[in-house]
């Protein structure tokens, strides 16, 4: 009998992702773009935002979770977009997620997704 295989595609949710709020700042081409911040995870985030940016798109981001007092940067792409929403996957993990995730977690910060 044969078993079925379960395979991850690169969109696949991966990690718990905290609904937050906050600000994101992105750099790509030479260009800043903001937006608002709506969820964040180990792997990534997903941002609210009015600027146009392609799939693929390689990114310099800047976020901050309202009510945590660090800033993030990172390196990261696009890897989906829906109307507003781009949801940013990190090449790099940003100093200090860790960090806020466990904070996330101990503010009892609702979350989706998988553990």
């Amino acid at each position: 009998m044969a078993q079925a295989v379960q395979t991850r595609t690169p969109l696949a949710r991966r990690h718990k992702r905290y609904i937050v709020s906050g600000s994101v700042v992105f750099h790509a081409s030479g260009a800043e773009s903001r937006g608002t911040l709506l969820n964040i995870g180990k792997g990534g985030l997903l941002a609210q935002t009015d600027a146009k940016h392609s799939w693929r798109t390689s990114l310099s981001v800047h976020f901050h979770v309202t009510g945590y007092p660090e800033t993030f940067a990172t390196t990261a792409e696009v890897i989906r977009i829906r109307g507003e929403l781009l949801a940013i996957e990190f090449w790099d993990e940003p100093a200090g997620l860790a960090l806020l995730l466990a904070w996330l977690e101990l503010q009892h910060c609702v979350w989706s997704g998988i553990e």
